[in-house]
């Protein structure tokens, strides 16, 4: 049986690090949102806060948008997400990533890559959590073709030697049964990981070729 992956890219950008608003929401609505444990208690402070103008901050927003997306309640998250685009903010590559893995997680495999077309028509620049996220979601979804154009952009932005980008790639090909074009790109890594292994072998075993899998390991 093949074993289950944890292809996560490297983490999210820090909270010091996401794009902050001239006049940001004080630490107290901050550590609000971040204690609510269910949907009603997020949609409750969102609606207080909203009163309060809150709407209007990109930093609040953002907090928002990820805290929806990890409850699974997609619906808000693009609410929020539709309410950050109206106030002018535009180019922010972290909250379209938290948007695309908030779809990926709830099962929304093609509302997710409807999230990453709107990424590409409008320009939005990619990091590296985007690529891998995005071949993820391909892979789970068994959408080969567009896996294969996804990885052309990651070529063109340069991240066609990232472990993680080659990794989601190699992950891609062996859950669509081109385990053959999943070692072709094992063996030209440069770097590779336990990741990288485990994805091999699991194309293998997925596609009954077992032997193969065997002599990975020696």
């Amino acid at each position: 049986m093949a074993t289950t992956l944890n292809l996560s890219p490297p983490p999210l950008l820090s909270t010091t690090q996401q794009p902050q608003s001239t006049q940001t929401p004080t630490t107290t609505t901050t550590n609000l949102l971040q204690s609510c444990e269910n949907l009603n208690q997020i949609k409750q402070l969102h609606a207080h806060f909203t009163k309060h103008g809150y709407n209007q901050h990109r930093s609040f927003l953002t907090k928002l948008i990820t805290k929806y997306s990890e409850t699974g309640s997609m619906k808000y998250a693009q609410i929020a997400f539709d309410n950050l685009r109206k106030e002018g903010y535009s180019n922010f590559t972290y909250v379209y990533n938290v948007l695309i893995k908030g779809y990926w997680l709830a099962g929304l495999f093609y509302e997710a890559l409807l999230v990453f077309a709107r990424m590409v028509g409008e320009s939005v620049e990619f990091d590296g959590y985007t690529f891998p996220l995005v071949l993820s979601v391909c892979a789970k979804d068994g959408r080969f073709s567009e896996g294969v154009q996804v990885m052309g952009l990651a070529l063109k932005w340069g991240f066609g030697d990232d472990v993680f980008v080659l990794n989601s790639l190699i992950h891609l090909y062996g859950e669509c049964g081109e385990v053959g074009k999943a070692r072709k790109v094992f063996d030209k890594m440069s770097e590779r990981n336990l990741v990288s292994w485990t994805c091999l072998i699991n194309g293998y075993v997925r596609s009954e070729k077992v032997e193969e899998a065997v002599k990975l390991f020696f």
